[in-house]
Formats: C-alpha cells, structure tokens, sequence
C-alpha cells in the first residue's frame, strides 16, 4: 500500500508541532458568540468556494455566502446554486456523524451522492463508483494531469483504502497525516464519475474533526490548495508509486498550518480591536487624571498632551510588569539563556496572545533593563540583566 508509505522529515515534525500550537492557541481563543457564529459562517463559505474551486466550478466567496444567507443571485447558474447548498448539506452529514466509529464506504458513497444530488448531468452516476474511464483534468490550465485506475481496479483499491483507515495501527500515526493520506489516497483512486474532490475532502475533513482539529469549526481547509491549483496538482500526482509520499504530506501539513495562521491572525486583531474600544470607552466615561508618574518609563504611559486638560488625549498606560512579562522574567531565573519560542511553548498565556505580542513584551523589558538579548535574526536569545535579578519589582 504505497499510499501510506512516508517518513516522518524534520520539516514535517516541525510543522505537527507547530499545528499542535496553533490548535491550542485557537482552542483557548476568547471570543464574543456573535463573532463565533459570524466565523463558522465564513468557514463554510470558504470552504465551499475553495474545494468547489477545486472541482472546476469558480464562483466567488461573496456570491456563495449570497446563496447560504438565500439571498437572489441571479448571475451564476442554477446548478452553481446547487452545488453550493450541496456541500452545505454535505458539511451538516459530517458534523452530525456519529464520533465512536471510523467513517466507512458506504459513508464515502452518501457523501458523494449529497454533493451531486440534484446536478441533472451528474444524478445518474452519484453516489456510485464510476464505470468509465476518467481522467483528472487541471482547470486551469485545461490539461489532462492524472489518469486513475480503470474501473475494474476501483473495489479492491476501496477495500485498501478503507481497511487501512479501520486498522487499529492507525492509531499511532498523527491525525493531519492521516487526513492528509486519506485525501490524497482518494483521489488518485477517484472512485466517481464527478465529485472526487469534494467527497475527498468530506473524508479528510471527518478524520480531523474526529481528532479535535475542527478548531471549534473554524477551520478552512482548502484555501491554501485552491490559491495554486496547480501547485496542488503537482504536489498531488508527481509521486510515482515505488516514492515515499512524504513532499505530498509537507506540502498538506503546509496548508492546514497556513489557514491556521491565517485564522489567528485575524482573531488576534478582533480581540486586539476589542481590546481598545475597551480601553476607549473607559476612558472617555472616567474623570480626567493628571499624569501619571512610572518609575519604569514605556512607550506607552498614560499622559496628557499640552493641550487643554478637558479635551486632553489619553493614552493607554504600563505602570508595572503585566502578568505575560512577569512569567518571562520568572523563566529567566530558571534558564541562562531563553528564545521566544520557549516562551511561546512553555508559558501558558498563548491561548490569549499573539507571538507577536509576546514579541512586544520582550522588547519592553530589554528597553527598561530587565532582559538582555543576543544573537542575530532566528538566534536571537534573552538572559536576566545581572543587576536586575536582585532588584527587580515584585509586581
């Protein structure tokens, strides 16, 4: 079974860990329920688009968000429509699975005739293997770039797939590689006349929701891929059978740890945004302050400008060490040396804050003395100020 034949790289291995953070960052993210739901709605938008993408139907992720919210677009095609609501439907199947069992055939053909239900060129073969030869052709290009096995080969390909998928050995091997082999594996048997895509994804995406990796379904799983189709295609089908499928696995871990980033990035700047409305609103309701003197001087500090004080602008303030820096210091008095990475591992604060910020703060107490930095550009490590580590503040 080539399909499943891979080494576990350094690049690989390092990007498991880094979705292993990514997950848990995501997993402790605060966040209001209506930007929950308003997320959950933009995931299934982009993932719709994206593996709809995938298939040869491009349709842009605002006129699909159009059709889920059933609003009238009148410019893309009945069976656009259809697809759409399809996948919609086909996204529900997965979430409403039942999780004590491993997803079987008989799933995989019910996935696929959701997809294809309704099509009037696809309802006759849906949710059925495929009796003709096919070929996997690049959208975008328009050329043939794979051609799967006859139909002949397709039930005992099926049986490999899924009895390895059953086998009690799986458990041992990390959830996004085997998501990642499963979407591969299907694919280069494209066990359907149509809808090959969209039913491998479907597989991929119930392993890793059945492993924790939903991301409180947030997640988007296809943008990555569909940004470079054919990148994707060539990543997907430049492996000869007797190779190691290990640059397929580098290449999709990629992708998942991409969208996570992504996804990050935008929450961090929600909360950051909230944060300072916050911070706003306080202090437009609070009486004005004279200034407030720091022993520690900040970038920072809250002050009023020359201005007239009742219509002075303030700004907010650090008079003292913040839970973050204080934790940072206490590592410094267990370690030498330290880098940010061991902050962003060992440190339980990243369910909260960004690298970036975890960034600021090390910077902050460098500026003011607590923290000395050397090394250059990724070597870059910190060490406590020899003089500050009997003096420091308490607070």
């Amino acid at each position: 079974m080539h399909h499943s034949n891979f080494i576990f790289s350094h690049r690989l291995v390092n990007t498991l860990c880094e979705l292993e953070g990514c997950k848990t960052i995501i997993d402790r993210l605060n966040v209001s329920k209506a930007w929950d739901e308003r997320e959950r709605f933009s995931a299934i938008s982009r993932n719709i688009a994206d593996v709809l993408k995938l298939e040869g139907i491009n349709i842009p992720l605002e006129k699909v968000k159009s059709v889920l919210e059933g609003s009238s677009v009148d410019i893309i095609s009945g069976e656009s429509k259809q697809s759409i609501l399809n996948l919609r439907q086909a996204l529900e199947y997965v979430d409403n699975f039942i999780k004590d069992r491993m997803i079987d055939e008989k799933d995989l053909l019910e996935l696929n005739h959701i997809c294809l239900n309704g099509l009037p060129k696809a309802e006759w073969h849906s949710g059925k293997h495929r009796t003709i030869q096919t070929w996997v052709v690049d959208s975008i290009r328009e050329e043939i770039v794979f051609t799967p096995p006859s139909p002949e080969e397709i039930p005992d390909k099926m049986r490999s797939l899924f009895a390895w998928l059953q086998d009690e050995t799986i458990a041992e091997i990390h959830s996004v590689v085997v998501a990642g082999i499963a979407r591969r594996w299907l694919i280069h048997i494209s066990p359907f006349v149509s809808g090959n895509e969209s039913t491998a994804f479907l597989l991929s995406l119930f392993i890793l929701r059945g492993a924790g990796y939903d991301c409180r379904k947030w997640g988007r799983f296809s943008d990555y891929y569909a940004d470079n189709i054919s990148l994707y295609y060539q990543k997907l089908f430049s492996i000869t059978e007797e190779r190691f499928i290990t640059e397929w696995l580098e290449y999709y871990t990629d992708g998942i740890r991409d969208s996570f980033n992504r996804f990050i990035q935008e929450a961090q700047s929600e909360i950051d945004t909230a944060s300072e409305t916050i911070i706003r609103t306080e202090t437009e309701i609070s009486p004005v302050q004279t200034r407030v003197e720091s022993s520690i001087p900040a970038p920072d500090s809250l002050e009023i400008e020359d201005a007239d004080a009742s219509q002075a602008a303030i700004k907010p303030i650090q008079t003292s060490l913040n839970e973050r820096q204080r934790l940072i210091l206490k590592m410094g008095e267990q370690y030498n040396t330290f880098h940010r990475r061991d902050i962003i591992a060992e440190l339980e604060i990243t369910g909260r804050y960004s690298p970036k910020t975890i960034s600021r703060d090390l910077k902050w107490l460098v500026d003011n003395g607590y923290l000395e930095q050397g090394g250059a550009r990724k070597g870059i490590f910190y060490s406590l100020k020899k003089n500050r580590i009997q003096s420091r503040p308490s607070s």
